[in-house]
């Protein structure tokens, strides 16, 4: 039930970049304005309490501006046919980038799902609130300007392994 739900949002926490100089933390917004465009995934997920088998997915990501550019909204459609639907962006006040993700099946996250950009380190380092005492944590490692790698481990509160999963971007060419 959770490894469509998850797999969805771990694209959506996915961020590229073009140049560590170009996105310190002089300009938050350029983070975003690089994401827009065409991407295309490929996720996997390891064996866990959510996701009883291992397996990998693909699709095809769009990214745009949206809401007078206070929001990049990304429409994600899977090699089986499932859709999803999400928005993020930049909190000035907080400093911090966030996430909401939908599709056919869910509304995630449940809780506050809050990232925060390493310039030096080219990650993004996500922490999420997925719910009923789930925490899960995303590190989004930047390749370069048209690929980037992810993971995402979750666990309840007594510890137990509920997600393992990863996967990697890239730009699709045109």
């Amino acid at each position: 039930m959770y490894r469509k739900f998850l797999s969805a949002l771990i694209i959506t926490a996915t961020l590229s970049t073009t140049s560590v100089a170009v996105l310190a933390d002089d300009d938050p917004l350029e983070l975003l304005n690089h994401r827009i465009g065409t991407w295309v995934v490929k996720n996997y997920q390891k064996k866990a309490a959510w996701t009883p088998e291992a397996r990998t997915d693909t699709g095809v990501e769009t990214v745009k501006w949206v809401l007078d550019k206070k929001f990049i909204q990304g429409d994600v459609i899977y090699s089986d046919g499932r859709k999803a639907h999400w928005l993020m962006n930049y909190d000035p006040q907080a400093k911090v980038y966030r996430i909401w993700h939908f599709d056919s099946q869910y509304v995630f996250p449940r809780g506050n799902t809050v990232g925060r950009w390493d310039a030096k380190a080219k990650r993004m380092d996500w922490k999420a609130d997925l719910g009923n005492g789930v925490q899960g944590k995303i590190v989004d490692v930047l390749e370069d300007q048209d690929r980037s790698e992810w993971s995402l481990i979750a666990h309840d509160a007594n510890g137990k392994l509920m997600f393992d999963g990863g996967g990697k971007l890239s730009r699709k060419k045109k």
